[in-house]
């Protein structure tokens, strides 16, 4: 495939030509053989406290990326600004070896060490992008296709990318845009949970816009000053007189502005919570729970909603040999009666339309990792193979 066949089949021909000529000016070669360069676990660990704040909201916000991409062998990523993966998140069998210590966390996807691919072409172009296949400068990638959209900080700093990386196949088109709902879900956290805010601005072009991700959302102090805006409301404001508005608007009471709406609302400050010794003690049970574990003996835990079942899971995990590892939970509530079967004990390549072209592995863990399995027993209606 020829260059100039892959620049049409990208949105912006001009963008994809102007990263691979980046890429040949950093000297990279595209069949050469590479090894992603990888942060010191110093240096990864300092780079996540500077952004703890943002991994925290991208944190919270994985349940949208899990509804809106369930079932799918991709992963979530989010990279700073100078393109070292921080966070990743998703299928843990997506891609061969050499591809997931690529795109592992503490990995640099800056275009000067990968050459074009969505991270480091969207950090350098500033804009979401799509990098898919073949269009990837160095040969080595042609293998996954990635969406990646930036993350902008309260003062529009550039502070990193959500990507979603899946196998060349298994891409699809609505993953740039979870991509970019990821984005903005997380830069309006930021926006609205700065310290000192006191005033939300809500802005949109109509009143059923105003509570959506997509909606302008300004940040100010108790007299006016704005602290900062996400990407949406900066379109707002070189127009906005904020200080007469302010005295124009009620609280909770939609306006017109513009050719628009607006709503003011106020934002509670919370307040630090004192600082609480970490708890060391260990119940009975979950002494009782660490010593089965050490025998690989497996664990059910049962108990109504709000009793604190995830709590115990992560406490046992962090108490458990096997801490060093993942936690992966697997919600069989979420997966489809007909799918069980193939998603918990795997299938051939060609088993079901739909499926990976590669088939998918028996859900089996080395010692570093802990399952949990969350399912309500009495809704269930599943019919799996007495084997099992």
């Amino acid at each position: 495939m020829t260059i100039t066949t892959m620049l049409h089949q990208t949105q912006d021909r001009h963008l994809l030509e102007r990263s691979w000529q980046r890429s040949r000016d950093y000297g990279l070669i595209r069949h050469s053989h590479f090894a992603p360069l990888c942060l010191s676990q110093q240096d990864f660990q300092q780079k996540q406290q500077q952004h703890a704040r943002l991994l925290r909201y991208l944190n919270a916000s994985l349940p949208l990326f899990e509804q809106l991409q369930q079932g799918r062998r991709c992963r979530l990523l989010f990279a700073d600004a100078e393109g070292t993966i921080l966070f990743s998140a998703g299928d843990p069998y997506f891609g061969n070896k050499a591809q997931k210590m690529a795109l592992a966390s503490g990995a640099s996807w800056h275009e000067q060490n990968m050459g074009t691919n969505a991270i480091g072409t969207a950090l350098n172009e500033q804009k979401e992008v799509s990098i898919l296949g073949q269009q990837h400068f160095l040969a080595a990638n042609h293998g996954i296709s990635c969406s990646a959209s930036p993350i902008v900080s309260p003062s529009g700093e550039l502070l990193g990318v959500i990507d979603i990386s899946s196998e060349m196949g298994e891409h699809c088109q609505d993953m740039l845009l979870t991509a970019r709902l990821m984005a903005l879900s997380v830069e309006n956290a930021l926006v609205m949970n700065q310290q000192d805010t006191h005033w939300i601005l809500n802005l949109a072009p109509d009143a059923g816009s105003l509570q959506q991700p997509w909606s302008g959302i300004i940040a100010l102090r108790e007299d006016g000053e704005l602290l900062g805006a996400n990407r949406s409301a900066r379109n707002w404001l070189k127009e906005l007189d904020i200080p007469n508005l302010l005295n124009g608007l009620k609280q909770g009471e939609l306006t017109p502005l513009g050719q628009g709406m607006a709503l003011l609302s106020r934002q509670k400050v919370p307040r630090p919570p004192a600082a609480v010794p970490a708890d060391t003690t260990r119940s009975k049970s979950e002494s009782t729970a660490l010593k089965l574990m050490a025998r690989q003996i497996p664990l059910l835990i049962q108990g109504e909603t709000g009793t604190g079942k995830d709590h115990l899971v992560r406490r046992l995990h962090q108490g458990c040999s096997r801490s060093s590892g993942p936690l992966v939970a697997v919600n069989c509530g979420a997966l489809p009666a007909e799918l069980l079967e193939a998603e918990l004990f795997g299938y051939q390549p060609g088993a079901f339309t739909g499926g990976s072209k590669q088939g998918a592995p028996v859900i089996s863990a080395p010692l570093t990792v802990v399952f949990c399995f969350w399912m309500k027993l009495a809704s269930c209606r599943w019919r799996l193979r007495p084997d099992y």
